[in-house]
């Protein structure tokens, strides 16, 4: 087994439990606190934007028998298990449920079909000028409508070029793995003035925020194409300043690093029913918010444990065991 390096680890769980936090405030939103939306729409802006570079940068050609037990087995089953649990607790009250993966999962998705087209690619195009098409195929797809409600194809199309960042990184990851403690200090100045700057700009224009200015489809306006232009740079900024930032050093929880994909698949399993039944009659007071958004992650830190890894895996096997 390769030597597993402590900052990629280190930074998935952090980015892990940030999206789990993310996650449990768009499920259930309250009115008057507007302001915490705000607060994790500017976390989202390069959380998954990182876990795809993160992607990216340790992408391995891949045969297609991997590609469909790794990635579209687990996304349809935990598509379908989230998509149930969405049911059955009222995500979807007028029983409209689109052809798409069940919510996060879309991430696994989106990683299915990049590693079933970037070898195919890669034989045609270098890296450098396959992240130049698609960045340019992202922000064409922004002017000319492409709907997420099918098969999450927006998402898919608009996070391809933070994959590929992630590839053209790799061929730098000495520079990251020895940055100074100057060029660190210049990154945490910058990461914080990249912040300060998207809080204005979605504040002062609602349709900057992520979501709807990076990965939404404007037509030939203007404003969208500035606004896709701006998310897109500011999100690659914070994302690299991010990664500069993170210590390559091991900590106690260091080595659940290996295991966040299993709380990225599981983790709805416990934010439906906190949010739609265990804690709805008091989410409309603030402590019952409160504790919901503690009580989000803390329940998913059990997530990381052995047995579930061990529960996963078996469950990740049965492919295996059914061709036999």
């Amino acid at each position: 087994m390769a030597e597993r390096i402590y900052l990629w680890d280190n930074l998935k769980v952090m980015l892990m439990m940030l999206v789990v936090m993310t996650h449990s405030v768009n499920v259930y939103q309250i009115d008057g606190y507007e302001w915490i939306q705000y607060f994790w729409i500017l976390i989202m802006t390069y959380t998954m934007p990182l876990f795809m570079m993160i992607s990216g940068f340790w992408y391995k050609q891949r045969n297609t028998k991997y590609c469909l037990k790794h990635y579209l087995y687990p996304c349809l089953v935990f598509s379908v298990i989230n998509i149930c649990g969405g049911a059955i607790f009222g995500a979807y009250p007028e029983g409209n449920i689109p052809l798409k993966m069940g919510w996060a999962m879309w991430y696994i998705w989106a990683l299915f079909i990049y590693n079933l087209i970037t070898p195919y690619l890669l034989k045609h195009i270098d890296v450098n000028r396959l992240l130049l098409c698609s960045i340019i195929v992202s922000f064409v797809c922004g002017i000319k409508f492409l709907s997420n409600s099918f098969l999450d194809a927006q998402r898919v199309v608009h996070f391809y070029p933070f994959y590929m960042i992630g590839m053209w990184l790799r061929t730098k990851e000495s520079y990251i793995y020895h940055a100074s403690s100057k060029i660190k200090s210049y990154g945490l100045c910058i990461f914080l003035l990249c912040n300060i700057v998207y809080a204005i700009l979605c504040y002062a224009f609602p349709g900057f925020c992520y979501g709807t200015g990076f990965m939404g489809s404007h037509g030939l306006s203007i404003i969208g194409f500035t606004s896709k232009w701006g998310n897109f740079i500011l999100t690659l900024v914070m994302s690299v300043c991010v990664i500069l930032l993170m210590p390559n050093k091991q900590y106690s929880i260091t080595r659940y690093g290996a295991r966040t994909m299993n709380v990225y698949m599981l983790h709805m399993s416990i934010v439906f029913p906190l949010s739609w039944y265990c804690l709805r009659p008091i989410m409309d007071e603030w402590y019952g918010y409160v504790l919901y958004i503690i009580a989000v992650p803390t329940l998913c830190t059990f997530l990381f444990s052995q047995e579930v890894d061990r529960f996963m895996k078996s469950i990740l096997s049965l492919p295996d065991k059914i061709i036999k």
